[in-house]
C-alpha cells in the first residue's frame, strides 16, 4: 500500500456475531435515513453488502474507518495472510481472548505476530484462561499490545482505534523514512567509491602520462644537446672559411649556411634554455631594469638586418610608461628579439615600430607594460592566425607568410613564465601586431612600502 495514504483497515475477531455489529456500530456509523436508502436499495436491487466495504462516518471530521470480520482465530490468521499478501494489511486487531471451539485469544495473537509482527493488538476480554503475567510471558512485553475490557465503552473503542491506526501510519512513515535514509546513504556510499576509483584511475593515468611526458622531454633534451654540440661544429667550420673568404667573394651559398646555421644554433639554445625553466633545472633571475634602455638596445641590434632591405625602424615610447620595472631583462630581450626577427623576415617595405605604452589593468595592484612590434607586411590569414604559436607552424597553401618556425612559440612560453602574456592580431594586405603584455613591480612595490 501507499503510504500517501493512512491506513485504517482493522480487523474484529470474535466469536459474537452481536460484538461485530456494536464494533460496526462504533466506527463506522451512519445516519438513519442513510441506513434507510441503502436497506430500500439491497431489497429493490438485490444488493450485497461486503464487510470490506467502508462506510462514511456521521462526523466528518472523525476518521473513516474499513472493518474486516472473522469468527475464529484461525480464520483471522488467514484474513491478515491475505492482506499481506497483497501488501493491504490491516493496521489494528481486535481479538477475542476466548472463541471456542478453536484457537483462544493468545494463541491467535501469537500466530497473527507471526505473519505481522507491525498489527497493533487490543485483546477484548470479560475473564480468561490467562492471567496478565502468563499473557506476557507467551506474547512477550509489547508496546502493541493492550487490553479491552468488557463491557465494552463506545469512546473507549473509538479512541483505541484512532491512536493505534495513527501510531501504525506513524511507524511506517518513519520506518519509510529510514529506508529512504539509507538508500542515500548507500546510493552516497557507492557514488563516493565511484569517485575514488576514478581519481585513483586519473592519478595512476596522469602519473604515467608525466613519466611518459619526463622521459619524452629527457629524449628530446639529450638529442637537441647532440644536435646543438654537431651544430656548433659545422658552424665553426663555415665560420672558418668565411674568415678566409672577403665579403664580396664570398658565395651565396656559403652565406646562407652561415646565416642558417646561427639561426638553427640559436633556436636550439632556446629550446634548451625554455625547456630548462619549465622543469625547473633554471630559474628566472628578477630584477629591476628599464624598458627604455631594453627597447632601445634590442632596436640597435637589428639596425643592420634592416639596412639590408631597406626598412624603417622606429622606436616608439609612451611617457606614461614607468623609469623601471621588475623582470628579467634577458628574457624580455628574447622575447622582443624573435618579434623583430620574425617581422623583419616577413615584411619587404615599409616600417616596422616597437612601442612601449602602459596597458590595460583589472587589477590597479598589478600594473601592466605592453610592448608592441608592428610591420607593414602582407599580413597573416584568418586560417593561420589561431595556430602561429604553436610549434613549428608552417602557413598553408596560398598564405602569404613565409612560416614561423619555433620563435613565437618560444617567445609565448617566455611570456607565461615572466607572468605576461603573447597575442597577435593581423589582417591580411594590412600587416600584423604582436603585442607582449607584463604585469610588473606588484611584489617589490608593496615590500618597498611596507619597509
Amino acid at each position: 500500500m501507499t503510504r500517501e495514504d493512512d491506513n485504517r483497515r482493522i480487523l474484529v475477531i470474535d466469536d459474537n456475531e452481536a460484538i461485530h455489529e456494536d464494533f460496526k456500530k462504533i466506527l463506522t456509523p451512519v445516519s438513519s435515513g442513510q441506513t434507510e436508502l441503502e436497506d430500500m436499495r439491497a431489497a429493490f436491487l438485490g444488493g450485497v453488502s461486503g464487510d470490506d466495504a467502508p462506510v462514511e462516518a456521521a462526523d466528518n471530521s472523525a476518521p473513516v474507518f474499513t472493518l474486516h470480520s472473522e469468527y475464529q482465530g484461525e480464520d483471522g490468521y488467514n484474513a491478515v495472510c491475505a492482506a499481506c499478501d497483497a501488501d493491504n494489511p490491516f493496521a489494528l486487531a481486535f481479538v477475542d481472548m476466548r472463541m471456542p471451539p478453536g484457537w483462544d485469544g493468545v494463541q491467535t495473537i501469537e500466530k497473527l505476530w507471526s505473519r505481522d509482527p507491525d498489527l497493533q493488538v487490543v485483546v477484548c476480554t470479560a475473564f480468561s484462561d490467562y492471567t496478565w503475567d502468563e499473557t506476557v510471558e507467551r506474547l512477550g512485553q509489547s508496546d502493541r499490545l493492550l487490553i479491552l475490557k468488557k463491557p465494552f465503552d463506545s469512546i473507549e473503542i473509538s479512541q483505541l482505534a484512532t491512536a493505534l491506526t495513527e501510531k501504525w501510519n506513524l511507524t511506517m512513515r518513519e520506518r519509510d523514512l529510514f529506508m529512504e535514509a539509507k538508500r542515500a546513504e548507500k546510493e552516497a556510499k557507492a557514488y563516493a567509491s565511484s569517485l575514488e576509483t576514478v581519481n585513483r584511475a586519473l592519478t595512476t593515468s596522469k602519473a604515467a602520462s608525466d613519466m611518459a611526458l619526463e622521459l619524452k622531454t629527457e629524449f628530446l633534451v639529450q638529442i637537441s644537446n647532440e644536435v646543438n654540440l654537431r651544430l656548433g661544429e659545422v658552424l665553426g667550420s663555415v665560420e672558418s672559411i668565411a674568415e678566409f673568404t672577403s665579403k664580396v667573394d664570398m658565395s651565396p651559398e656559403l652565406e646562407t649556411a652561415l646565416d642558417v646555421s646561427q639561426h638553427l644554433l640559436r633556436t636550439i639554445e632556446e629550446v634548451l634554455d625554455v625547456t630548462a625553466l619549465e622543469r625547473g633545472t633554471s630559474s628566472l633571475q628578477k630584477r629591476r631594469c628599464s624598458p627604455r634602455v631594453v627597447a632601445s638596445e634590442v632596436m640597435k641590434g637589428f639596425e643592420e638586418s634592416r639596412r639590408e632591405k631597406g626598412l624603417t625602424l622606429e622606436l616608439r615610447v609612451d611617457s606614461k610608461i614607468p623609469d623601471e620595472i621588475e623582470t628579467e631583462p634577458f628574457r624580455l630581450r628574447q622575447i622582443l628579439c624573435n618579434l623583430l626577427e620574425n617581422a623583419i623576415r616577413n615584411t619587404d617595405e615599409g616600417t616596422i615600430a616597437l612601442t612601449v605604452k602602459t596597458g590595460k589593468t583589472e587589477d590597479w595592484q598589478r600594473p601592466k607594460l605592453q610592448f608592441e612590434v608592428s610591420d607593414t607586411g602582407k599580413g597573416i590569414s584568418k586560417e593561420l592566425l589561431g595556430t602561429i604559436f604553436q610549434p613549428f607552424d608552417r602557413e598553408i597553401e596560398g598564405s602569404p607568410r613565409s612560416g614561423y618556425g619555433f620563435g613565437l612559440a618560444l617567445s609565448r612560453r617566455l611570456a607565461l613564465l615572466l607572468d605576461g602574456d603573447l597575442s597577435a592580431r593581423s589582417e591580411e594586405g594590412q600587416g600584423s601586431t604582436f603585442a607582449l603584455c607584463l604585469a610588473y613591480g606588484a611584489v617589490a612595490e608593496a615590500e618597498g612600502r611596507a619597509a
